[in-house]
């Protein structure tokens, strides 16, 4: 920090001489803001420099907040009106002293005037005086002997003056950097409280401040010492010089005299280590018979006191997972003992007192405590129960076994001649479970073994009746696994013993059943319970609509491997389903195209067989179901279809034949119980495009048709494909032409009709198109060699010239007009 300050001080009046006498005095004074100090009576001081002696009154030297400070350049005046730097940076160098020296100023500055600690009171302005004096010989120690006190202003030298002042503030000064000796030990032992005094006598200079791992006080000369934690005690004692609680400023400048101002000292700190030992102690649990955990026991969860000689509970530890647990560090060595407070669950409390002790050579010691784990006794009869005589016999041999919770085995059992198993379990749930019996009689249900409770004693008698159950049959689709929700099915059950069918009597209605019957919802319930043993169910023939006819026997048994279940209003059940296969549909499709091809011999008409024609089958609302592909030979099957209606729909086609988009409808019905698929065959044509001919042939005036014209038709690359007459009418009628250009040319003309010889070209060019063409022929007309005929022509020759003679006329009239119009 560094900050400026301009004509503060006013060091002393100085009234300057010489060797040989007194010269004029001058009061040196500073402008700026300036703050006198008073006068110091009765003090009066001198200072030679070379054959100069100078003489002063003392009189304080303030700043401008009134803080006293000191000259730390003997010799060198204070300008008037200096601008200092006051820093608390590099102050030592700034003053141009030496370490040595600058920390000598600081202190006798900081014990000098002002410092009333410790029994010490300098707060009289004696105390400045001599603390100037005293900085003024230690930063020029040269010279120290040439500054002295004198008996008044231009008085004789006075030694003795102050001395007893300036002994004491040195001597504090210089015994500022005193330690003390302390013979701390480098181990101690937790809880055992120790000291030590220091034999240099300057501990009581010195507090505590900081401690980890205890606590540690000083009173007078000794350091009292408790270690509270094991491991490493750290001590920090620190001497701190901040009675005057500023900081040590120096006043800087180049041209006039350092100056400086009284602050605090940095601390002292000493710190000592001091290694702590502890004892511990480690439970070891283990079961008293087996050493490891018993049934669903744990040795986890005990909670045990450690307690002093006296008694007195230092602490509770609970065990872990393993049945052990280590203490904390004990509060101090010695003897101790364990004593459970409450017990790990399956355990009984254990009131065992369990001494130990910890010593410097062992300070863990591990104690082992035994747990007695809570079981209880089991005493079971196991008897068989008749249903006719009520009388309970014991069964030797019956296998029994105990599982627990996890359904992991824990004993076999086995009754002996008196049905007895007797056995103890440990703490847990158990299940006991009848591993063997006569598949005609149950086993008993499951029991349920619970131990929670020390010292119980269980006896129980276990009897057994035979496997009885009523029969609940499903009608099951046999694909699906869906029920067939259809009433009146019928079924008898033949019992393979008696080789009888079972028939059942109800008493209302009174009725004899030997035939059961489904319900609405595909099932039916015997009466009456079926007894143990293995029967056969038989489904009677007949008509299921959609269904086969199940003509196999379902065999089931009623014991005790059967899946016997108890329903609350119809008692035991011995469900099972009974399947039927679904009867299924399939449509047979043959694909021919009907083709025509131009031969040399004419045109070919002929039937193959289409393959890669792709269909759909479609449910009658138009859902789409299944799609193929015409294989080789033109046969595409559809199979597994349900019954019902559908439509069948050409999808695509062969590039050269025209798409069938007719809807082909078909119906899937059921006929009977034995026919297991409803085919449906069909063919299917396409044909290639083509078009139809219709000729006929007239007169020149088309008021005639002409038959028995001979002609003939050729393709574009002449080709002869048809020769015929035509018909009574006039007409030839020629079907399936196929796409291209073709000719016709007229062989062989009626009687009286000159032959037509020209080429009457036609085009078919797209599939279903009719081409209606008519060829006309002139007729033969005979002029007999008369003088009629000699008038004729003289009559066409006449006829002539009149309308030659017409057009001449026209063309003058047409010819004047135009002219007229260009003039």
């Amino acid at each position: 920090m560094k900050r400026k300050i301009t004509g503060l001080l006013l060091l002393l009046i100085t009234i300057v001489g010489v060797v040989f006498g007194i010269t004029k005095v001058n009061a040196e004074s500073y402008q700026g803001t300036i703050r006198e100090g008073a006068w110091i009576p009765g003090y009066w001081i001198s200072k030679k420099d070379g054959s100069t002696i100078s003489y002063h009154q003392a009189r304080w030297l303030n700043n401008s907040e009134g803080e006293a400070i000191y000259c730390i350049q003997p010799y060198v005046r204070i300008v008037d009106g200096t601008t200092y730097t006051i820093t608390n940076e590099d102050m030592q160098i700034l003053a141009g002293l030496s370490q040595e020296q600058w920390q000598m100023v600081t202190r006798l500055a900081y014990y000098g005037y002002g410092y009333n600690e410790n029994g010490y009171n300098h707060s009289d302005a004696k105390w400045y005086v001599a603390t100037q004096m005293l900085i003024w010989r230690t930063v020029d120690p040269a010279r120290a002997n040439d500054m002295y006190f004198t008996n008044g202003l231009n008085g004789t030298r006075n030694d003795s003056i102050l001395v007893s002042e300036m002994n004491e503030v040195k001597a504090l000064a210089e015994s500022h950097s005193a330690r003390p000796n302390l013979n701390v030990p480098s181990e101690a032992i937790i809880g055992n409280e120790f000291n030590v005094s220091d034999s240099n006598g300057v501990l009581n200079k010195f507090r505590v401040t900081n401690v980890t791992g205890g606590t540690a006080s000083i009173n007078n000369n000794t350091l009292y010492v408790n270690p509270t934690e094991v491991g490493d005690m750290k001590i920090t004692l620190s001497r701190e010089a901040n009675m005057a609680h500023k900081t040590i400023y120096l006043y800087f400048a180049t041209s006039s005299q350092n100056l400086m101002r009284r602050g605090d000292l940095d601390p002292i700190n000493i710190n000592l280590n001091v290694k702590v030992l502890g004892g511990k102690v480690t439970i070891n649990k283990e079961d008293k018979v087996t050493k490891e955990a018993q049934g669903e026991a744990t040795l986890k969860g005990a909670t045990y006191g450690i307690y002093d000689e006296s008694g007195t509970l230092i602490d509770k530890i609970t065990t872990g997972d393993d049945g052990k647990v280590t203490s904390g560090y004990l509060p101090k060595l010695g003897k101790f003992y364990l004593q459970e407070i409450s017990p790990s669950e399956g355990y009984k409390l254990d009131n065992t007192k369990y001494d130990f002790e910890t010593t410097k050579d062992s300070l863990e010691p591990s104690v082992t405590v035994k747990e007695e784990v809570i079981e209880n006794h089991f005493n079971y009869v196991k008897v068989y129960a008749s249903d006719e005589t009520g009388v309970m016999t014991p069964e030797e041999n019956v296998d029994f076994a105990v599982y627990n919770k996890n359904n992991e085995l824990v004993m076999n059992l086995t009754t002996d001649k008196d049905g007895i198993i007797n056995f103890k379990l440990p703490y847990g749930t158990y299940t006991l479970k009848q591993m063997t019996s006569p598949k005609t009689h149950k086993k008993m249900e499951d029991l349920t073994l619970t131990v929670k409770e020390a010292d119980v004693k269980i006896n129980k008698v276990i009897s057994n009746g035979e496997y009885k159950a009523k029969l609940r049959v499903v009608k099951i689709d046999k694909e699906t696994k869906e029920v067939i929700k259809r009433a009146g099915i019928k079924f008898k059950i033949l019992d393979t013993k008696t080789n009888e069918y079972v028939c059942q009597t109800t008493s209302y209605p009174k009725a004899t059943i030997c035939e059961f019957e489904t319900d609405k919802n595909g099932e039916f319930i015997t009466p009456f319970v079926l007894n143990s043993g293995t029967y056969k169910l038989e489904e009677v023939d007949q008509k299921i609509d959609g269904y086969l006819w199940n003509k196999e026997s379902h065999e089931f048994t009623i014991d005790e491997d059967a899946n016997l279940r108890t329903d609350s209003e119809y008692g035991v059940i011995f469900d099972t389903d009974f399947e039927n296969q679904r009867v299924k549909g399939e449509i047979k499709i043959e694909k021919v195209g009907n083709n025509v091809q131009v031969a040399e011999e004419g045109l070919i008409l002929f039937q193959e067989p289409l393959e890669g024609i792709k269909f759909c089958v479609f449910t009658k609302d138009g859902k789409e179901v299944k799609c193929g592909t015409t294989d080789s030979e033109g046969h595409l099957t559809f199979k597994d279809l349900e019954l019902g209606e559908y439509y069948v729909q050409e999808i695509e086609t062969l590039e050269n034949y025209v798409l069938d988009q007719t809807k082909h409808e078909i119906i899937l019905k059921y006929k009977d119980q034995y026919t297991p698929v409803i085919t449906y065959e069909t063919i299917l044509e396409n044909h290639v495009p083509t078009g139809n001919l219709e000729f006929t042939k007239t007169d020149f005036s088309e008021s005639k048709t002409l038959p028995n014209t001979t002609i003939e038709i050729y393709s574009e690359n002449d080709i002869l494909i048809y020769s015929g007459k035509t018909d009574e009418n006039g007409k030839i009628v020629i079907d399936k032409l196929p796409i291209g250009k073709f000719y016709i040319l007229e062989k062989e003309a009626p009687e009286g009709y000159e032959l037509n010889e020209e080429k009457m070209w036609f085009e078919i060019k797209e599939d279903g198109e009719i081409i209606k063409a008519t060829m006309k022929d002139e007729q033969i007309i005979e002029v007999p060699d008369t003088e009629k005929n000699k008038d004729y022509k003289e009559l066409i020759g006449g006829i002539a010239l009149m309308l030659i003679g017409t057009g001449v006329v026209i063309y003058g009239i047409k010819r004047n007009k135009k002219n007229k119009e260009k003039t």
